[in-house]
Parts: C-alpha cells; sequence; structure tokens
C-alpha cells in the first residue's frame, strides 16, 4: 500500500479547475490531468490540502496510472460511420489518452497514424490517418456529444504518431 492507492487519473478541459486549489498536470493542448479517489462509491476531486505533505507528483502520476490499469478495462467498439470509440466507464475513457500502450496497438493494429478526439469524459473517438473520409463524421459526432455532455472535455483534434509512438496536438481546431 503507498500514499496513493485509490487516487486515479481523469483527463478534463484545460484550466476547468484553479492550480491553486487542485494538483493539475498540463497534459497537450486544451487538456489538462486532473486525480480523483472514490470515497463510497463517488469519486471526488483530490484537493492540494487533501496531499500528504510529502506528496511527490511525479510518483502520484505514475501511481495513479497503475491503479486506472488495475480497475478499468478499455473496449474498443466500431462506430457507425466506420470508426472508432474507447468504452469503459463514463468517468474514464478519456483517461484512455493517458495510455500510451493503446494508441500505439490502436496505431498498430490499423497500420496508420490516428486521428483522435476527447469531445467528453465519457467519449473518445479515433480514425485511422488515412481514413480521412470518415474525418468530418467523427467530428460531427463528437460536436453532438460535446455539445449534450455536462462534462465537456474538447474540440481540438490530436494525431497519434505511429512512428514517434506520441499524441500530439494536431494543427486544425473544429
Amino acid at each position: 500500500m503507498t500514499k496513493y492507492n485509490g487516487i486515479y487519473p481523469v483527463v478534463r478541459k484545460e484550466n476547468s479547475f484553479s492550480a491553486k486549489e487542485y494538483p493539475v498536470v498540463k497534459f497537450l493542448p486544451g487538456l489538462d490531468v486532473l486525480f480523483v479517489r472514490e470515497q463510497g462509491g463517488v469519486y471526488e476531486y483530490l484537493r492540494d490540502k487533501d496531499l500528504p505533505s510529502d506528496a511527490d507528483g511525479l510518483l502520484m502520476y505514475q501511481a495513479s496510472l497503475q491503479n486506472l490499469s488495475e480497475i478499468i478495462d478499455y473496449s474498443i467498439v466500431h462506430t457507425p460511420y466506420g470508426g472508432f470509440a474507447i468504452f469503459s466507464d463514463d468517468e474514464f475513457e478519456a483517461s484512455a489518452l493517458l495510455f500510451k500502450q493503446i494508441w500505439t496497438m490502436c496505431a498498430e493494429k490499423l497500420a496508420d497514424d490516428l486521428f483522435v478526439l476527447a469531445p467528453a469524459n465519457n467519449t473518445v473517438l479515433f480514425i485511422p490517418k488515412n481514413g480521412q473520409g470518415l474525418l468530418q463524421d467523427m467530428l460531427d459526432h463528437g460536436k453532438s456529444v460535446y455539445d449534450l455532455s455536462a462534462q465537456k472535455i474538447s474540440l481540438q483534434l490530436y494525431v497519434f504518431s505511429r512512428e514517434k509512438e506520441v499524441l500530439e496536438s494536431y494543427e486544425e481546431q473544429y
């Protein structure tokens, strides 16, 4: 047991929480990582004041990823328009962005780079980059999810490079 047991990372819209009150890790343009812990079956955001005095941000981040990998199974499903979506638990779909091995595996299976969109905490969409004919459908789907969601994340398009094995911001925002 470590002092970081029961702490999990969640991806949220950039600047949606004050970095003065919450431990916030800048992840990608438009995205921050915050931390939650389960209290009586409900996830609550971890505040700076709740951290141990000797908390180490990097160790907490690494431990939270390990903790999440032990409680969540991600599934990849086909979308009606020919793309893909990641499913797990409504609180943690967007956290799939944090797991390089998910994106590496998907890029290898599709033999291509990936366009990735995380419009809400419970929705992550992706298509192979060579499937640009699907891009507008994915963006439209993402926009409708974003508009209806209580927990909006981003309409920023990201790309996972199969060669570099990195997720990064795509130059255009929709």
